[in-house]
């Protein structure tokens, strides 16, 4: 199942439309008292029915399950060669040298996807939209660069600086206040944009699950150095799946911490393959 694809029926209603999320790309689509209305969107988009205010809002839904096996993969684009002379210097070593020559390059380059996978659906064929696009070109360069190349699910997790809402109505910041630290922490709970986000303290990376590009799915459990890591939409922009506000605790700032799930694509020469395995894991 990679989406989802609502059929509304012709029917005389008020309200009941449907509000479809993805990123900062948005969509509320209503009925039709005349005419069917098809709208399908990919699994992981957040989406919501308001309230129907008067009549009936009679819809079919349907799971959306792509067969068979389509194309991962084909000739190689500009867009790969650029990628490939891109990955070269990357992986080579002179990238590197200046006040610290002794300095070596990354192990493996880390590009987080923009959608969210199961283990299930975590598969070459299987990728969505943009993700798909960039998997593609990305495998063509690494085929270009003999190297290794493996999707994998990833586990991010963010420490934010934050600061309250400002209240216009009160003209002034919220106060830390004792009494208001249920409420606020409910309100960061249901919208995890409530604070604001101002500096990023600290965030760590972990690989889970990889699946070869035979399919072959592997149980690692590793973490991602800074250096390693690419992507094309940082985290924040995304909705975290766990949000906790820790507060101000003794000398330490007003901090939020966010959990989220993405998924990456990682490769990385051949010729380190065995110094990559042979890494401790978590």
């Amino acid at each position: 199942m990679i989406g989802i694809l609502v059929v509304s029926l012709a029917s005389a209603f008020t309200g009941g439309e449907i509000f479809i999320r993805h990123h900062e790309a948005t969509l509320r689509v209503g009925g039709s008292r005349r005419d069917l209305t098809l709208i399908a969107f990919y699994a992981d988009c957040q989406h919501e029915i308001l309230p129907v205010a008067t009549g009936y809002r009679v819809v079919l839904t349907y799971n959306l399950i792509l067969e068979g096996k389509p194309a991962v993969s084909g000739p190689p684009g500009r867009r790969s060669d650029e990628l490939a002379a891109s990955l070269r210097r990357f992986f080579t070593p002179p990238r590197w040298k200046g006040d610290d020559e002794s300095r070596s390059p990354p192990d493996r380059l880390v590009y987080l996807l923009d959608h969210e996978y199961t283990q299930q659906g975590l598969r070459w064929n299987l990728l969505k939209n943009a993700d798909a696009k960039r998997a593609v070109i990305l495998r063509q360069a690494a085929e270009e660069l003999d190297c290794e190349v493996f999707l994998a699910l990833a586990d991010v997790h963010e420490t934010w600086a934050c600061e309250e809402p400002y209240s216009a109505y009160q003209g002034r910041w919220y106060a830390a206040d004792a009494d208001e630290d249920d409420d606020r922490d409910d309100a960061a709970d249901s919208d995890p944009s409530y604070y604001e986000l101002t500096d990023l303290i600290d965030s760590d990376v972990e690989l889970r699950h990889w699946v070869g590009t035979d399919g072959t799915a592997e149980k690692i459990a590793t973490g991602v150095a800074d250096s390693e890591l690419f992507f094309t939409k940082p985290s924040r922009d995304f909705e975290p799946f766990e949000s906790e506000h820790e507060g101000y605790t003794g000398n330490a700032g007003n901090t939020v911490e966010h959990w989220y799930h993405r998924a990456a694509v990682v490769l990385w020469p051949r010729e380190r393959n065995f110094l990559i395995r042979a890494k401790p894991h978590r």
